[in-house]
């Protein structure tokens, strides 16, 4: 401990101590032998990690390809419609709300992913402010949420009935009950098709972004009735539960390769190889 210097949180090791410090070595045979061992090691083990991304971003585009397929086919019980006739906005944006250690909890653009609801950050405001916040309208659990820039076009569905705040580039959106499932919405945002016809009225130089009155005129296409589809979003769920578990199981070996090659390289300098 003596020989950590350097300014509070920022900790260094001396060069003299570093010249110093004796450090056991093996003699040249054993190290050569050691070095075989582990070049053969680590490098099966960076095929083996190249290998499961490879099937973990498969994994993902065929489910993309699912996801493109189900909004390209339209039969004669689509109807045309645009974003901003059949859904409802509540917007947020341009409020900026004083966060608190605990409380209500805020969501902002940085926790909406894409299919997905992120927990970090986790930010709140005070929860005897939430009346006097949420005066634009209240969000449901199912409701979609669109974030508008940095980044741009990211959509999740509320995931809870529990209070929770909006603010920063997040625009809530609460379709027509009638004429558009909340979870075929997600699916719909999400799809190639429409991510491209967002993308294309994006502006902004470095950080693109939608217009909410832009985003409103994007063109649509869904099924008539609201049981046709729920059948598509039957589907994609499944298909988006199986990509998630492959995904799942992939991470882990990623995991369990990682802290192989942790092992092998503790294990070759603390003389068990």
């Amino acid at each position: 401990a003596a020989s950590m210097t350097g300014a509070v949180g920022h900790k260094r090791v001396s060069k003299d101590f570093i010249e110093s410090c004796l450090m056991p070595v093996p003699p040249l045979h054993e190290q050569r032998r050691i070095v075989v061992i582990l070049d053969e090691a680590l490098e099966g083990i960076a095929i083996a990690k190249s290998n499961a991304e490879t099937n973990i971003q498969s994994a993902r585009a065929l489910f993309e390809s699912y996801l493109q397929s189900a909004f390209s086919q339209q039969g004669n019980g689509w109807m045309d419609s645009t974003i901003g006739e059949v859904i409802r906005f509540i917007d947020y944006r341009g409020k900026t709300p004083a966060k608190t250690s605990s409380g209500v909890r805020l969501i902002t653009a940085k926790n909406v992913k894409m299919g997905y609801l992120q927990e970090t950050p986790m930010e709140f405001i005070a929860s005897a402010n939430y009346r006097n916040w949420m005066t634009r309208g209240i969000p449901h659990k199912g409701d979609v949420l669109f974030t508008t820039e940095a980044p741009l076009a990211n959509v999740a569905q509320l995931d809870t009935d529990e209070k929770v705040a909006f603010a920063q580039r997040v625009i809530i959106m609460q379709p027509d009950a009638a004429k558009l499932d909340n979870t075929f919405l997600k699916y719909l945002l999400l799809s190639g098709p429409v991510q491209r016809l967002i993308r294309a009225k994006g502006t902004g130089a470095t950080v693109q972004g939608i217009k909410a009155r832009l985003l409103r005129l994007i063109k649509i296409s869904f099924p008539k009735t609201i049981a046709e589809q729920k059948k598509i979003v039957e589907m994609l769920d499944e298909l988006n539960a199986e990509t998630e578990h492959l995904e799942s199981i992939y991470q882990q070996k990623l995991a369990a390769l990682e802290a192989l090659k942790r092992s092998l390289l503790h294990q070759a300098f603390s003389g068990k190889l």
